[in-house]
């Protein structure tokens, strides 16, 4: 009897378990740009890595902190008005098939800060079936680079130290 309770679990957690139908190929985690900076713009390519049918996949916008005064939105399909979380459409994704139209829009509005916002793409068919991915963005007053976050600033001359055979330090002038 034992046997039998062990082996219809067993069974009913393998038929729980389902693989990720969908994965993020390419996706900009962190942004830099000064409180000037009009518009910064992470771009993401979603995957319908399920290999048999077409997926109807939306995006929700989770935020995780923002700087008050700043504005963030997001584009799939279509650009959605900032208080929008959840794409009202969804995007069918075919298998195999790569998408490259997701846009996290962020406007500092002169406010300088680190705002972190979670996106997540799922299929609308069923939400479990999900990948998240979290983008950072960093405003900063002119001048002042965010060193993790790359040279997207513009200045060209750098120089780099080597600190062992394997990790080096660049800083930029």
């Amino acid at each position: 009897m034992k046997k039998i309770i062990l082996s219809l679990g067993l069974l009913a957690t393998i038929g729980g378990v389902q693989a990720q139908s969908l994965t993020i190929t390419h996706i900009d985690n962190s942004m830099w740009g000064s409180v000037e900076t009009t518009l910064m713009q992470a771009e993401g390519t979603i995957e319908n890595t399920n290999g048999s049918a077409p997926i109807a996949v939306r995006v929700e916008r989770i935020t995780i902190d923002t700087v008050p005064g700043t504005q963030n939105y997001f584009c799939w399909e279509q650009c959605y008005e900032p208080a929008t979380n959840v794409s009202p459409t969804a995007m069918t994704i075919d298998p195999g098939q790569r998408i490259d139209q997701f846009y996290a829009d962020y406007k500092p509005n002169g406010f300088a800060g680190v705002s972190t916002l979670k996106y997540c793409f799922y299929d609308d068919t069923n939400q479990m079936d999900s990948v998240c991915t979290i983008v950072r963005f960093t405003a900063s007053p002119l001048g002042v680079q965010d060193v993790f976050a790359g040279n997207q600033s513009g200045v060209s001359e750098s120089f780099v130290i080597k600190i062992s055979p394997t990790s080096t330090v660049k800083f930029l002038i």
